[in-house]
């Protein structure tokens, strides 16, 4: 993977990279969704993994720690802030928009085309505390949600998901009890955390074949994509998307020939990572 040399800048160009952050590796798959329709662009991930979680840290808190993260990637020059983090959203985005000139994208837990797709039925959404406890959240759930909406809170899978990346089956067991209470008629799960997505698998095993899951990746990138765009900030060419419904996970339809992926990834974090941390991409 080729590294991108960034020099300080503070006026937005479409040569400037890209900021991506989050508390953790979690937000490597909001990356991973940005890369892909954005191919040409360049990218800092800045992961404040000597802070992680956040989801189970009082507000104050979190807006610090995401003001910090925030402002260092400035300093690289960014054109574009991506809160890879929901609950770093649901704290900060408002704040920081007003804040900076330039565009800043926030991640929410993917609750309307679950809704949508699951038409009354019964939809979990699996969130952090500090999530679920934020206006944001509130109103996004009165809009969307119903009575057969349950959300809930896990209170340390964030943290265990960052703690067990080298052999995360070691948390299949406690994606069994994260889902198993609320699995008859059960519709649709809403991973309203980044991290969570490293352990789908478990999740979906726990649910049953026949659950739909969601998550706000995809959406997110489309979001960073229209910004860039609505302020001329776009590098290369645009990533034309099929049309047609989402495929179950709220996916966004792929490209029909896949890009080619031209842009540099410059790696950062606050703690020392696992060798493994970074092959998440």
């Amino acid at each position: 993977m080729s590294i991108l040399n960034c020099q300080l800048s503070t006026v937005s160009r479409p040569s400037n990279p890209i900021g991506i952050f989050d508390s953790g590796a979690g937000g490597l798959t909001v990356l991973k969704e940005c890369r892909a329709l954005l191919p040409a662009e360049d990218f800092i991930y800045y992961a404040d993994n000597a802070n992680v979680p956040y989801g189970n840290k009082p507000r104050e808190i979190i807006e610090r720690l995401t003001a910090d993260a925030t402002k260092r990637l400035i300093g690289y020059g960014v054109k574009a802030i991506v809160l890879a983090c929901n609950t770093a959203t649901a704290a900060s985005a408002a704040a920081l928009r007003a804040r900076y000139n330039i565009p800043v994208i926030g991640l929410e837990p993917a609750l309307k085309p679950a809704a949508r797709y699951a038409q009354g039925g019964k939809v979990l959404v699996l969130a952090t505390e500090a999530t679920v406890k934020r206006e944001k959240f509130a109103r996004l759930l009165k809009v969307y949600g119903n009575g057969n909406t349950l959300v809930a809170p896990q209170k340390d899978l964030a943290r265990l998901i960052e703690e067990n990346l080298d052999d995360l089956s070691v948390l299949e067991a406690k994606a069994e009890r994260a889902v198993a209470p609320h699995r008859e008629n059960l519709k649709a799960v809403v991973l309203g955390c980044t991290h969570y997505i490293f352990i789908k698998e478990y999740l979906q095993r726990a649910a049953g074949p026949d659950v739909a899951f969601f998550d706000g990746n995809a959406g997110t990138a489309r979001q960073l994509r229209r910004r860039l765009e609505e302020n001329g900030l776009l590098k290369g060419k645009i990533i034309p998307l099929c049309g047609g419904v989402p495929q179950t996970g709220g996916r966004a339809a792929i490209p029909t020939v896949p890009p080619t992926i031209s842009g540099k990834i410059t790696l950062l974090s606050s703690g020392v990572p696992p060798p493994s941390y970074w092959t998440m991409l």
